[in-house]
């Protein structure tokens, strides 16, 4: 009887352990070189990407995320990103941004079950009411909601420039999920914000445009023939486990009676 009780609270640990393993995720981002082609930068992508460390990811939502950049000053938001132009001594209020397009790239689904643990987002948006040739310093802060859910931190970019409406200043950031990542569908949201402010100065996400809408994302851990799970989104591939365990409990429970 004892070995019972055991077993089902060894499987409410492990459903525990399991649901509150950290995220993980590797990412890599630069400007985008439009002379390159496609083929060659995303072999690039590929090999930076398996030569990065995973960065543990905290659970921290978007309103978090928010006041945790409000609550700091900007210049150590950025930490070691040098500024090469002096615009953040204008105020935000002399610009106003939007986000021209983000096109999104899935790219490596290694089991072929039309799930993916890597994509890049190309970040496209434009500055108004800057003078001619002015860079304008900014950065993005990206979330991923899964299948509806709250919308949760992914990433926060390096300083990266805005020139007006130009079409070569597109910013590439290209994510690998390494752990934590149920297989389902995930938005994207981006917010994006002037450096040395801490307002949100422009926002896109699956509301305005469908390349960020329900992407087929999993974690590398799970894209692998070896992961044994049925592709169940929304449930979660631990739903089953609280259910065994409490009833194993149930069980153990009756027959002691």
């Amino acid at each position: 009887m004892k070995t019972s009780y055991y077993l089902a609270w060894l499987v409410l640990g492990l459903t525990f352990t399991a649901n509150a393993a950290a995220s993980a995720v590797k990412t890599i981002e630069y400007g985008v070189n439009h002379s390159q082609p496609v083929e060659e930068m995303r072999l690039q992508q590929r090999e930076q990407l398996a030569q990065s460390v995973a960065a543990s990811l905290p659970s921290v939502t978007r309103q978090e995320m928010q006041q945790q950049i409000s609550a700091k000053p900007a210049s150590k938001t950025k930490v070691g990103v040098p500024l090469k132009i002096s615009s953040v001594t204008s105020h935000s209020y002399y610009h106003e941004f939007r986000f021209y397009d983000v096109q999104t790239y899935l790219l490596d689904d290694f089991n072929y079950d039309g799930f993916y643990h890597s994509f890049s987002l190309n970040i496209d948006a434009d500055v108004y009411g800057a003078t001619a040739g002015e860079q304008i310093p900014v950065y993005a802060v990206i979330y991923t909601s899964r299948n509806g859910g709250d919308w949760r931190h992914l990433h926060t970019t390096n300083v990266f420039y805005l020139q007006g409406e130009s079409a070569y200043d597109s910013y590439e950031v290209v994510t690998s999920l390494d752990t934590g990542f149920p297989t389902d569908y995930y938005d994207v949201l981006i917010d994006l914000y002037e450096y040395g402010y801490d307002d949100v100065v422009a926002t896109i996400s699956s509301d305005n445009t469908n390349s960020l809408y329900a992407l087929p994302l999993q974690s590398y851990d799970r894209d692998n023939d070896n992961y044994g799970e049925d592709v169940v989104v929304s449930g979660g591939s631990l739903a089953w486990t609280p259910l065994l365990s409490l009833g194993l409990l149930g069980w153990c429970r009756r027959k002691a009676n």
